[in-house]
């Protein structure tokens, strides 16, 4: 019901795309498609009715015991030497299991409160505006930052997001197996005296998330609620900063999980191409390096928390923004109350280290793996990492790869025959303060056309620096803008255009639609042939082995 209020508080909002979803299955499925008042209306008439009973009743007769109506599919890996189970080892075990005498489930929901006593609020001591993008900016008394920019994109949604500069990068290659798991933090930590389960269900009922992320060359948080869960959310943002826990049965689950999955990639080979792509990327660096099974073993669940305490120590490094539909002295004694008063070290900052290089020059790199369906993927990399910053380049290469993109889609698909799918994609950036520009193409082919695909790829990638199709073009600058009119509307843009601007200080935002506008075959081609000049090119082809 707390998902639907807030889908009915923004019913004003509601996308396109959603109503499209809908008017599909109602044509296809017969599936009803009432008004949000309406369905929202009769769901708060019929839910308040609906209790453990009726739930158990309906599964008992969904669920029988006597083997009718039911289906078991098994998948097994295809070894010399395995053991398979038979059919009559299904039968015993599921014998086995309804003669079971099964100890109902409880539910030890906790009930205590989030927070059982608030910490000592500090203050705002400073506050100033930006007329670029509309947003207050607020100095706590802790040294911390806070961006507020109120919109009425969604009626119902207050997004928030929180970073500093540092990451993984400040550590070293002994701490690499652990730093290859923060990615999964959230499923394995708790938060005070709530697990990770009970933390669930603690939040049952309430539209508010925080969200801990150890990346590369930042620490950032981020979290959404709805304008009655704002507090829940502030809760949330203060215990992540000081009451981090493990919870081991979650960790070893993870883990568990884990082991299954690293030990099945290799019959994957999609995954052998990414673990490839990014350890060539980085030029070999330490940081990228795929990771294996054997490397669960160097994994420690208190040095994880260790790390993940460490990032979040001294909130005064932290910028924290929030966007959304908020009311300004609602808010206001929020951020004093949860984030004035996290602990902080003023004037001692954080940066990231950033020791990771894109090779220089041409590096090749064929490889075979073994497939069920033999398939080659290709992939092509042309960088340049002197070219500067900008939202104009970000724009013009963009632009370049759409247009690559289609011009590989009629030569290498259409007439050559080679592909069933091909794509090209032009991106520009910063990361951990090194400019990054780069066109990816990357092709899976009929393994007999392996050398014409490659030759189409180069060839079209050279005579981009010459000739840009004209309608290619314009239809990338339609998308491009149709895109930035829609995304302008909704908060995690802001979110996301604003953290940019002040991390890497850079304006992603301002002038896009005249950029785009004033882009001609003539400029696209200026900058393909400066994206080649540094004569850097990466090729990884994996094919199948014969």
């Amino acid at each position: 019901m707390s998902q639907l209020e807030q889908w009915y508080n923004n019913r004003n909002t509601i996308s396109n795309e959603t109503y499209g979803r809908d008017y599909c299955s109602n044509f296809l499925d017969g599936e009803p498609i009432p008004s949000v008042e309406t369905y929202y209306q009769f769901m708060g008439m019929i839910a308040p009715q609906i209790n453990v009973d009726i739930i158990n009743q309906l599964m008992s007769g969904l669920i029988e015991t006597d083997g009718k109506n039911m289906v078991i599919v098994n998948f097994n890996q295809e070894k010399e030497g395995a053991t398979y189970p038979t059919v009559d080892a299904f039968k015993a075990a599921i014998a086995a299991a309804n003669a079971t005498d099964i100890t109902p489930y409880v539910d030890n929901a906790p009930t205590e409160p989030l927070m059982s006593e608030l910490p000592k609020p500090g203050k705002i001591v400073k506050e100033s505006e930006n007329s670029v993008f509309g947003y207050k900016e607020l100095e706590l008394s802790n040294g911390a930052r806070v961006i507020l920019k109120k919109t009425d994109f969604k009626e119902d949604e207050v997004s928030m997001s929180a970073f500093q500069r540092g990451g993984q990068s400040l550590y070293n290659e002994k701490d690499w197996a652990n730093l290859q798991m923060l990615t999964s933090l959230n499923s394995f930590t708790g938060l005070g005296n709530f697990s990770n389960s009970d933390l669930n269900k603690a939040l049952s009922g309430k539209q508010a998330s925080v969200y801990l992320n150890i990346t590369d060359y930042t620490d950032q948080l981020s979290g959404n609620s709805t304008v009655k869960d704002l507090e829940t959310m502030f809760q949330l943002l203060y215990l992540k900063f000081t009451a981090l826990t493990k919870d081991e049965k979650k960790f070893n689950q993870t883990m568990s999980l884990m082991e299954t999955q690293l030990k099945n990639k290799d019959l994957m080979p999609e995954t052998a191409l990414s673990d490839t792509l990014q350890y060539v990327i980085s030029d070999r660096n330490w940081r990228n390096k795929p990771f294996n099974v054997e490397d669960l073993q160097q994994v420690s669940l208190d040095r994880i928390i260790e790390i993940a305490k460490e990032r979040t120590a001294n909130a005064a490094n932290y910028t924290f923004t929030f966007v959304g539909n908020f009311d300004e002295a609602t808010i206001r004694p929020l951020i004093e109350q949860y984030i004035a008063s996290l602990p902080a070290k003023k004037g001692v900052k954080t940066n990231w280290k950033n020791e990771v290089n894109m090779p220089k020059g041409e590096v090749i790199n064929h490889f075979t793996k073994k497939m069920e369906s033999p398939k080659e993927f290709e992939v092509i990399i042309w960088h340049n990492n002197e070219m500067p910053y900008s939202l104009e380049n970000e724009v013009k290469a963009e632009i370049l790869g759409e247009v690559l993109g289609k011009v590989y889609l009629q030569k290498i698909r259409e007439d050559a025959g080679a592909a069933y799918s091909t794509q090209a994609m032009g991106q520009t950036g910063i990361s951990g303060g090194k400019p990054q520009t780069l066109v990816l193409a990357v092709c899976p082919v009929n393994p007999e056309f392996e050398e014409t695909a490659l030759k189409i790829m180069n060839e079209e990638m050279v005579n981009a620096c010459s000739t840009i199709d004209p309608v290619a073009m314009n239809e990338a600058k339609e998308n491009m803008l149709k895109n930035y009119a829609t995304n302008i509307k909704e908060n995690w843009y802001w979110r996301s255009t604003i953290t940019e601007y002040l991390l890497n200080g850079v304006d992603g935002h301002t002038g896009y639609e005249d950029i785009v506008k004033a882009q001609t075959p003539e400029s696209i081609a200026d900058f393909a042939r400066q994206l080649l000049s540094a004569g850097n090119r990466i090729e990884i082809v994996m094919a199948p082995e014969k």
